[in-house]
């Protein structure tokens, strides 16, 4: 036991002449029979970083593997957790917001207007770029990938001041499907170029603050289930207008007709009738036959107005009071 304790602090071992008189009697035994090797268990996923411990006969991950698997595996709860509490309190927020409250009848008539946007396709043409087949942000062939369409930035420019009262023009909001997990590859920082041309247009009327300011993302989830564009776009406008005053704006969404904006703005229509001003859907596709503008309609006397160009859409506007 002495040695054993002397051991335990040491590096080296005890010199032969001190060990020995503390050395236990071992009996000679047998050669002993050799074993079949263990066969490994099927183990359930979350003791899957457990199978150094599990196979004896020492297959399975080696330490490295294990601690790279045990610090992405801590990594991906962390983002987890992260998003089911973000989730959890957006959630509430929502669900105690009252759009249609006393409060925000008696002064929604004087509210003042903010302009809601998509990105690609919208604002920027998408050039029709595919990867593997799925559409990288639309379907737009009209332009090059990237240009700006002609007029954008002022006819939104023009909405907003149309519902100023007299008073500075509010901000630009985005609803967009870029992922927020890609955020460090596809920001809309304010040195973006495209945020820097919102601002371009605002300087040049007159309005050094105006440009974009809130910008919701969406989520890998939306690249991989198309179909949940639309839902994504609508609670995040739920998200966004939760966060002002009852009854001290309204709202405007400018889309497009290629990748669900449709959906998106007729159910933000449908669901928050008093909230919206009108819907306005820019006609894109690949093929001449997409590109035949749909007649205009209304939702709840909420208009839905289709155009090829934004001199259309202004035209349009003006025509829609």
């Amino acid at each position: 036991a002495t040695a054993r304790i002397y051991q335990g602090h040491h590096a080296r071992p005890l010199p032969r002449a001190i060990y020995a008189p503390y050395a236990p009697i071992r009996q000679p035994q047998a050669p002993a029979a050799p074993q079949a090797p263990a066969t490994p268990t099927a183990l359930p996923a979350p003791l899957a970083l457990g199978r150094l411990q599990a196979f004896p006969d020492g297959a399975g991950l080696d330490a490295d593997s294990l601690l790279l698997a045990t610090a992405a595996a801590g990594f991906a709860f962390l983002v987890y957790n992260s998003v089911i509490r973000y989730k959890a309190s957006v959630l509430t927020r929502v669900e105690n917001w009252d759009p249609d409250g006393e409060a925000a009848k008696a002064e929604r008539s004087s509210s003042p207007l903010m302009v809601i946007t998509d990105v690609d396709d919208t604002l920027k043409s998408s050039g029709g770029v595919q990867l593997a087949g799925i559409d990288l942000g639309g379907v737009d062939v009209q332009y090059r990938r990237g240009d700006f369409y002609p007029g954008v930035f002022q006819f939104m420019l023009e909405l907003a001041l149309h519902g100023s009262q007299g008073g500075p023009p509010l901000p630009v909001a985005v609803l967009t499907a870029r992922a927020r997990e890609l955020i460090l590859f596809l920001e809309l920082s304010d040195s973006h170029k495209l945020c820097r041309a919102f601002r371009t247009a605002g300087k040049a009327a007159g309005h050094e603050d105006w440009g974009i300011r809130d910008v919701l993302y969406g989520s890998i989830q939306e690249w991989i289930v198309q179909n949940r564009k639309p839902w994504r776009k609508v609670e995040n406008f739920a998200i966004l207008a939760s966060q002002a005053a009852p009854g001290t704006r309204q709202y405007v969404f400018v889309g497009d007709t290629g990748e669900y904006d449709r959906k998106a703005g007729e159910d933000m229509l449908k669901r928050y009738p008093s909230l919206m001003r009108g819907l306005f859907l820019h006609v894109v596709g690949r093929e001449e036959a997409d590109l035949q503008v749909p007649p205009d309609s209304d939702i709840d006397g909420i208009p839905v107005v289709h155009f090829r160009t934004y001199v259309g859409a202004a035209r349009k506007a003006v025509e829609q009071g």
